[in-house]
């Protein structure tokens, strides 16, 4: 997923600017589509400029690795999961483009990468402010599940037969 975020260039309407600068997010599921995407933004906006008798300089700087679940812990911790906070509670989603530090970690030992849900009970999520928005909100009642959540994992992995 590629994201433009912003951009700035000129200073009347009127004037063709010498520069624009755009920025924004490459996001992927896997390093080898990441790759290949940052190939393709940087071929096609040079391509596009060249059209246009202009030239493009795209500079991609690497952020987070792709954060993915181990399978095998993943397995492992749903029964976990699911007596602490209850089988309606519980769900496996699919892929999705965040960006997280987490993923270093990931690349030394095998991860899993938890969501804590945090929407006030009466509010439908659909209606819920995203993450990194002014109108976020934590329903800090939350904290008390994720606390239990965690120690029972890390309880449940020492007691595990190797």
């Amino acid at each position: 997923m590629v994201s433009v975020g912003s951009i700035h260039g000129g200073n009347r309407d009127n004037i063709i600017p010498d520069e624009v600068r755009m920025e924004g997010t490459i996001r992927a599921f896997d390093e080898g589509q990441r790759d290949e995407i940052h190939e393709h933004v940087k071929r096609i906006s040079e391509m596009i400029a060249a059209a246009g008798g202009a030239r493009a300089t795209v500079q991609i700087r690497r952020g987070y690795d792709v954060t993915v679940n181990d399978p095998g812990l993943t397995a492992w911790a749903v029964p976990t999961l699911e007596r602490v906070a209850g089988a309606a509670n519980v769900g496996v989603v699919d892929k999705v483009c965040g960006a997280e530090d987490f993923s270093f970690y990931q690349k030394a030992v095998p991860g899993l990468f938890l969501r804590l849900g945090c929407t006030p009970p009466d509010v439908a999520i659909r209606d819920s402010a995203p993450n990194h928005s002014p109108r976020f909100f934590v329903d800090e009642r939350c904290l008390a599940l994720g606390v239990r959540v965690l120690s029972t994992l890390a309880l449940d992995w020492l007691r595990k037969d190797r």
